[in-house]
């Protein structure tokens, strides 16, 4: 079993409707949704320069 990113989303109920498509297009496949956790950059991360 390989993992390959189909799609990325900003809401849950996105990636919800998108998997229910896949799953009716293609149902001999196994499809799931999972999540990136990894917090966001700030701005002060990004530069350097600016005073914390």
């Amino acid at each position: 079993m390989h993992t390959r990113i189909v799609g990325r989303f900003r809401s849950r109920s996105d990636a919800e409707g998108h998997l229910q498509v896949l799953r009716r297009m293609i149902p001999t496949l196994s499809f799931e949704i999972m999540f990136d956790v990894t917090p966001k950059e700030t701005d002060s991360e990004n530069n350097p320069e600016t005073p914390q």
